[in-house]
């Protein structure tokens, strides 16, 4: 807060704060102050962007939660309205179209999802694992949900080369093996 006061004209660094709140866990601090940058300029794209991650972080948590799973759909909405307008603004934003891809996953819109995920990798710079990660993992998803076993085949493996080890890394080895 002291930072927003300090420099109340700066969107950037509003954003920054709400980045570092987000970090630390605060999500309802972080939306809020996202949001501020927002305000302070319309056209951002990256708080757009990041805005939807924090909404469909809030989707993950209360889809699973059975006190509070009624208020998972106005999440998702939200997540998908902050995304798309983090697209109008940045359309190459790989982020942006990998966001999209998962919540079109949830949706079981598949077709949808493989293509926003492709955008993704066609925007992707070379040496983004972490993007080349998500992007690899979730169209091995979606293409065994098509039943499109070789094509899923070929993603997993490529995760596998890429990815780290855990429990995701771990679940896909077991699926190809």
């Amino acid at each position: 807060q002291e930072a927003i006061n300090k420099a109340p004209t700066d969107p950037k660094l509003v954003y920054n704060l709400g980045l570092m709140y987000g970090k630390t866990g605060e999500v309802d601090l972080a939306i809020k102050t996202i949001k501020q940058s927002i305000i302070m300029k319309p056209n951002f794209a990256e708080a757009y962007i990041k805005l939807g991650y924090a909404y469909y972080f809030l989707y993950e948590q209360y889809i699973t939660s059975s006190e509070y799973k009624q208020k998972a759909p106005e999440y998702y909405n939200l997540s998908y309205n902050c995304l798309q307008e983090g697209l109008k603004y940045k359309p190459e934003d790989p982020e942006c179209h990998a966001g999209l891809g998962r919540l079109a996953i949830v949706a079981g819109r598949y077709d949808q999802a493989i293509k926003h995920l492709l955008d993704a990798r066609q925007y992707t710079l070379p040496g983004e694992v972490d993007m080349e990660e998500i992007i690899s993992y979730e169209l091995g998803r979606c293409y065994f949900e098509q039943g499109k076993y070789q094509e899923s085949l070929k993603e997993y493996k490529e995760y596998l080369e890429i990815a780290a080890p855990g429990m995701e890394y771990d679940l896909v080895k077991k699926a190809i093996d």
